[in-house]
């Protein structure tokens, strides 16, 4: 079993070695749902993109946005600031709202999951057991509730 945790890291591009325990199932949970979350969107149609299943429910974009816009967030707490091109601002209904553009999501989503690829294997075990304030997007902090590195602040999107 360990040599496929090792074969993950050598395909994710982390070197053999680089992650034990918690780092290494991580990164080898988050391969296996970008897998699947980058050929979800590739395999929807883009006049899909649009749909939405009922009023004041999420559109197939605005999903695919928000699973990008938390990797970004959640890769910011460890320290790895998201691209400039993604234009992630401090309202999160705007961003997700921003584009039904396909090619345009599927790179999004892609650069996020490098993104939390990054911080995880940059981040000290310290850093993974230390508590974080996580914001709510209005900049407000909200209780401590996640075991990750208290490093964002309320200028995140700067």
């Amino acid at each position: 079993m360990k040599t496929i945790g090792v074969l993950l890291l050598m395909m994710s591009g982390v070197p053999a070695g680089a992650a034990t325990g918690f780092r290494e199932e991580f990164l080898a949970q988050l391969d296996e749902l970008q897998t699947k979350a980058v050929a979800l969107a590739k395999a929807i149609p883009q006049e899909k993109y649009a749909w939405r299943p009922g009023e004041g429910v999420r559109s197939t974009s605005e999903v695919l946005l928000h699973i990008a816009s938390s990797n970004f967030v959640y890769a910011l707490f460890l320290g790895v600031r998201p691209p400039a091109d993604a234009q992630l601002g401090r309202d999160a209904h705007a961003w997700e709202t921003s584009t039904v553009d396909r090619e345009k999501i599927v790179k999004l989503l892609e650069q996020s999951f490098e993104r939390m690829r990054q911080a995880a294997v940059k981040a000290s075990d310290d850093d993974l057991d230390r508590l974080a304030k996580i914001p709510n997007f209005n900049g407000s902090l909200a209780p401590p509730c996640s075991r990750l590195p208290d490093t964002c602040t309320s200028t995140w999107a700067n």
